[in-house]
């Protein structure tokens, strides 16, 4: 055999075909946006505060975290060192808005006082399974719960099932629009109440536990789709905070304040930092938990923690529960709290 058989038949697997160089140059093309537009969007979410559609990738901050990692392995599978360096920086910058959504709490030393359960559950308003929704509140067994999205069939059926073990509650139902809400609790309530944000027609319940000394706050925003829904969040959040300052003027529970909803809001979000800083507010969660309480359908990767309670800082979280399917396009929350000993 010449040398020169020779040598083609030692580099023919150096030969690249049309095929394998127009795949390669797709997947590098793939990784070129991709890395791009997660440094663009991570960028955006600084100032969610100002604008609608940077809030809503703030409120999607994880899923570019999950995105950046897997693009980030896939870079390192390729020996892409520049895209691995940008793949940890993305997650770099993306990092610290967690240590908001999982506050650390020291070893505190618990009361001896019975525990307060609590639920929040947006259940929407077509919704017809009442069954589910009614096996829902059964198995979470709460001391106090809030329904958001409460129809008039649905206070009804809740009237009927809770009378005797629920009978301390304030109920607003709606058939029309999404905004029908209630409290219930099965300790007695004083000085309950309903405040009315003019601009929207929406309600918020406030309500005072004496047993456990605390005020309790109900509420439920509008969705910030849009430049006016945005503002007019924004403002519902703003007058919620108020709201919480006129209960530490005029309720003997001054300080000790547990507020629920569907907030339509992440706990990632600046805006979410603002609001609970404002009103000396954490996250009542124990552990670390990213499950999602909107949208619950099986394979939808774009799933939203948007269902919270929040409490003041003499209040520790010992379980916190996501709630099944029951028909809704949100799943309830539960926590289970203490009183921290003075």
């Amino acid at each position: 055999m010449s040398k020169s058989t020779t040598d083609l038949a030692e580099n023919v697997d150096d030969v690249k075909t049309p095929a394998r160089v127009g795949f390669r140059g797709t997947l590098d093309a793939f990784i070129v946006v991709s890395l791009l537009g997660l440094a663009l969007s991570c960028i955006f979410t600084f100032f969610a505060r100002s604008f609608w559609l940077f809030d809503l990738l703030a409120n999607l901050r994880t899923q570019q975290l999950i995105a950046a990692i897997g693009i980030g392995l896939l870079c390192l599978i390729l020996r892409r060192w520049r895209g691995v360096a940008l793949a940890i920086m993305i997650g770099i910058l993306h990092l610290p808005a967690f240590q908001f959504a999982f506050p650390k709490r020291g070893d505190s030393e618990l009361s001896d006082g019975p525990p307060l359960r609590v639920m929040t559950m947006n259940v929407l308003t077509r919704n017809q399974n009442h069954d589910a929704i009614v096996a829902d509140i059964r198995d979470a067994d709460p001391t106090v719960f809030a329904i958001l999205e409460l129809s008039g069939p649905l206070a009804r059926r809740l009237e009927s099932e809770f009378h005797t073990d629920y009978p301390h509650r304030l109920v607003r139902p709606s058939n029309t629009g999404n905004f029908g809400i209630g409290l219930y609790s099965s300790i007695p309530m004083n000085n309950s109440r309903v405040y009315l944000h003019e601009n929207t027609e929406i309600e918020t319940i406030v309500a005072e536990l004496p047993n456990h000394g605390c005020v309790v706050i109900a509420t439920h925003p509008l969705p910030p789709m849009g430049s006016s829904l945005f503002a007019a969040r924004n403002r519902h959040l703003e007058e919620v905070t108020k709201l919480v300052r006129q209960t530490d003027e005029n309720s003997m529970d001054k300080n000790s304040k547990i507020l629920m909803g569907d907030l339509n809001l992440t706990p990632w979000s600046p805006v979410f930092w603002d609001f609970a800083k404002a009103n000396h507010l954490h996250r009542a969660i124990d552990g670390f938990d990213i499950t999602p309480t909107w949208y619950q359908a099986r394979g939808f990767p774009f799933g939203l923690v948007l269902d919270h309670v929040l409490t003041t800082e003499d209040w520790h979280c010992t379980s916190h529960r996501v709630g099944p399917r029951m028909g809704s396009d949100h799943r309830s929350v539960t926590v289970q709290l203490h009183h921290v000993s003075d």
